[in-house]
């Protein structure tokens, strides 16, 4: 995208003052950084293991009680 950016002009970045050209610069590592983050984002998700779902409905889950392979447990923090 910077290298579109730059295409743009004619085949040098010049800009009449120092500050147009800061601005290019600052402008083009920005971008660079955010895209570079988000490939490693898109990666991050493609790599990512599907989430797996122990039961899926609710008589499922209660045969599966039934048959112990889950227990019900109550977690009353600060209540010992």
């Amino acid at each position: 995208m910077y290298r579109l950016f730059i295409n743009q002009i004619d085949d040098e970045l010049r800009h009449p003052t120092l500050t147009g050209n800061v601005l290019v610069v600052t402008f083009g590592l920005v971008d660079v950084l955010l895209v570079s983050l988000y490939q490693g984002l898109l990666l991050t998700e493609l790599l990512h293991p599907p989430e797996v779902k122990p039961f899926s409905n609710i008589d499922e889950m209660i045969q599966r009680i039934g048959n112990k392979e889950f227990s019900l447990i109550t977690y009353y923090p600060g209540n010992w």
